[in-house]
């Protein structure tokens, strides 16, 4: 009997250790299964918005580029598309590479948003804005979102990874009460304020200067202005007041200032140059000069064939200032109109675009299309631009 009991026991005993090895085999397929379908697939979602009239857009066709993977914005505007075919090391298993998702509609243009860097699990949150087809100048383009957008009713405000997203401080001058009937009927002054009011709303801590007399009143404003500003994000100079170039350089004028001849400029008026090598101390990572000066000259009397009408355009070689636009509200050998209602016409039109959750090469550039709809094309701003950042105001 109990050698029986041996060889029933030599028998069971491999048939339970094939048992035991098939379960453990079982559980490691399982707890790779497991490990694989945990493998979170990446998301991208957010809005997509009318450019010119800043509501969301139904219908629009949202494609990974390349597939079939595809989704369109509900009737809020609203889209989230989920990608699974991305590897551990954030290559796509097919379609484009890296992945570029398409907005297509028959009434606006279309846009390809380029996603690079995107890994496993990760959400990417985007404000897509698309021009009407018949637009003059295409203007879609994609804002990446911190936080969800804030909604109210059909319109929203999105939250904005700008690159003007901190520290931002604005020089502001406005000069209206010369001397001797050169007026320019307060509009610089309500100029100066209205920008200043604007820019607060924006962020920015603002310094306001009215009617500076001398030039020694340029440089002592300027000397606190830098104390607070160094190292900003963002640091920009209005002037709004009389203008005028002489051999050579941009000159603004202090509303004090007595130019009976032409070499009294150098010891009267406040050079923008001056403008520029305070900036280059300040070292601000991106820096706006706007310059609505160039009004007409008042000093007729000793400067003919030795002023040129408006200023000359900088060279930003010259300024050594990275990331560096300068605005002005004329072209070059021109002068602005001083408007006839509250503001001068440009900063006039400088206000009407001058909005949050916009890119500064747009504001400018639709405030130079609307000054020459406005002059028809007598004025045009001009601008240089050294700067390789997008701006988000």
């Amino acid at each position: 009997m109990r050698k029986s009991d041996d060889a029933q026991d030599s028998i069971t005993i491999p048939f339970q250790k094939m048992i035991r090895a098939f379960v453990l085999s079982l559980v490691v397929i399982f707890i790779c299964c497991g490990h694989i379908n945990a493998q979170k697939p990446v998301v991208i979602r957010g809005a997509v918005y009318s450019y010119s009239e800043n509501i969301r857009i139904p219908k629009i066709s949202i494609v990974w580029r390349g597939t079939t993977i595809g989704t369109q914005t509900n009737s809020d505007g609203e889209f989230s598309l989920h990608i699974d075919a991305i590897d551990e090391y954030g290559q796509p298993k097919y379609g484009s590479n890296p992945v570029e998702i398409m907005f297509t509609s028959l009434g606006y243009s279309n846009y390809t948003y380029k996603c690079v860097g995107l890994r496993q699990g990760d959400t990417l949150t985007l404000a897509i804005f698309l021009d009407k087809k018949s637009a003059f100048r295409n203007r879609s383009y994609a804002k990446k979102i911190e936080t969800p957008p804030i909604r109210n009713e059909n319109r929203v405000t999105p939250v904005l990874t700008s690159s003007v997203s901190k520290s931002r401080y604005a020089f502001i001058v406005g000069n209206s009460g010369y001397l001797e009937g050169r007026g320019l009927e307060g509009r610089p002054l309500n100029d100066a304020r209205d920008i200043a009011e604007r820019l607060q709303s924006l962020g920015f801590t603002v310094t306001r200067h009215e009617d500076l007399a001398d030039k020694q009143s340029f440089e002592k404003a300027f000397q606190q202005f830098n104390r607070t500003a160094k190292g900003a994000d963002a640091a920009l100079f209005f002037y709004a007041g009389h203008g005028i170039e002489v051999a050579g350089e941009n000159y603004m004028i202090p509303t004090g200032a007595k130019l009976e001849q032409k070499e009294d400029v150098r010891y009267e008026a406040f050079p923008v140059s001056r403008v520029l090598d305070e900036f280059r101390e300040l070292g601000a990572k991106n820096s706006i000069v706007l310059l609505d000066a160039c009004r007409e000259n008042p000093f007729r009397s000793w400067s003919r064939g030795e002023v040129d009408r408006g200023f000359k355009t900088i060279d930003l070689a010259q300024a050594r200032i990275d990331n560096l636009f300068i605005g002005y509200a004329t072209a070059p050998g021109s002068v602005a109109q001083n408007g006839t209602g509250r503001n001068g016409t440009f900063t006039m039109a400088l206000l009407k675009f001058l909005r949050k959750g916009e890119r500064f090469d747009d504001i400018f550039q639709d405030t130079t299309n609307e000054v020459m709809n406005r002059t028809g094309n007598a004025q045009r701003p001009f601008q240089t631009s050294s700067l390789r950042t997008k701006l988000i105001f």
